[in-house]
């Protein structure tokens, strides 16, 4: 029995304020090889229920082969507190709290409380419900979060309690996965609501959608994949070598930093039949000479090529900059590059010119590039 529980994952579902354990029920059909459990914590600052929580962990890791977390709201800023970031493989905040430092010093201000107040006062009631804290103030500023767990997070644009600049901030920093639903609220509770979350979960919240593909935001996790591409020789012929590892990490990573600081980047390009991610395709900001333009690139494994993806992708990316008022799309590549060339035409661009530029530090003299108005 215990090798049998040692072979399997458990999902750790901590809950937010006003929350519970039971909650980690509606996460069972999302991981269906896996054990699921909510924390049912007793205590609610981060140095309490810090360590309720490293205690849980450390608890489940001599019986459990990983875990998966699942944070919400409160519970993410208490999870970051604990000290587990080697014993979790990856972990799933919705709506996290992540710097309550400046949640604190907001719900200060909305109570009309300064901080010779509070420090005099120690613990003082507000009119909406809750209370302030001296301590849990200086605890907060006194214990920085280093959170290193590959992390995907779930953001609502009607969220009133987290800015979302606080939050692409923490993404930025950690290199997180962040996704924001339109209209979806600090709690994820309407049936239209929790479908985006599960699809979130997934791995099927659809950036883009063509006849037999979408795209998704990259996450860490799709290192392996991407190095399929990445990674060989054939396909990188192109480029000055195939990427390393590290280097297939650090192409994600620019890519998480693209999809904050823009908007977009290269996406995952996955079949719609099963979800099998094939490579990926989007749209980031490139120099050539002295001008900026968005341009489409893509790389798909060997044996996905030859079937009009690539061209199906590229399509929908130009869409996609179009509707975002883009005025000008491009592509470039080498000019004996012929497959990609094929695919710039075929999207409506036309041959511009040649030029010279550096890629992955090494001085490339015969790319060409194609340019397209939208």
């Amino acid at each position: 029995m215990e090798n049998e529980i040692m072979n399997k994952k458990l999902v750790l579902y901590i809950h937010g304020k006003g929350g519970s354990a039971a909650e980690c029920e509606h996460y069972k059909p999302l991981f269906p090889d896996c054990d699921c459990l909510g924390l049912d914590y007793k205590t609610f600052t981060p140095w309490e229920t810090g360590r309720e929580i490293e205690e849980a962990v450390n608890k489940f890791a001599y019986l459990y082969e990983k875990i998966i977390l699942i944070a919400n709201s409160i519970g993410a800023y208490f999870s970051m507190n604990a000290d587990i970031c080697t014993k979790i493989e990856r972990a799933y905040f919705i709506s996290p709290v992540v710097d309550m430092e400046k949640m604190i010093l907001n719900l200060m201000s909305w109570a009309g409380v300064s901080e010779d107040d509070l420090k005099r006062d120690k613990i003082i009631k507000t009119d909406f419900g809750e209370n302030l804290s001296w301590d849990y103030l200086c605890y907060v500023r006194a214990h920085s979060l280093n959170w290193t767990v590959p992390t995907k997070i779930l953001y609502g644009s009607e969220d009133n309690l987290v800015p979302k600049e606080t939050v692409e901030a923490f993404a930025r920093k950690n290199a997180s996965s962040l996704t924001v639903m339109q209209g979806g609220e600090h709690w994820f509770h309407t049936d239209e609501q929790m479908k985006f979350l599960d699809e979130w979960i997934e791995g099927k919240t659809k950036i883009l959608e063509t006849e037999r593909l979408f795209l998704r935001q990259m996450t860490l996790e799709d290192t392996d994949t991407l190095a399929l591409v990445l990674s060989d020789p054939e396909s990188m012929k192109f480029y000055p070598h195939p990427f390393s590892r590290e280097e297939v990490e650090n192409w994600i990573k620019w890519n998480l930093d693209n999809y904050q600081k823009y908007g977009f980047g290269l996406w995952a390009v996955c079949l719609k039949e099963s979800g099998e991610m094939i490579g990926d395709c989007g749209i980031t900001m490139q120099q050539v000479e002295n001008d900026l333009f968005p341009e489409i690139g893509y790389h798909l494994r060997k044996e996905f090529r030859g079937k009009g993806y690539a061209t199906e992708v590229a399509k929908a990316c130009a869409e996609f900059a179009k509707e975002r008022g883009m005025k000008k799309i491009i592509s470039y590549m080498k000019s004996d590059n012929l497959p990609s060339r094929h695919v710039a035409e075929r999207n409506g661009m036309k041959f511009v010119k040649a030029f010279t530029k550096t890629v992955m530090g090494k001085l490339v003299v015969d790319e060409i590039l194609y340019m397209k108005d939208l």
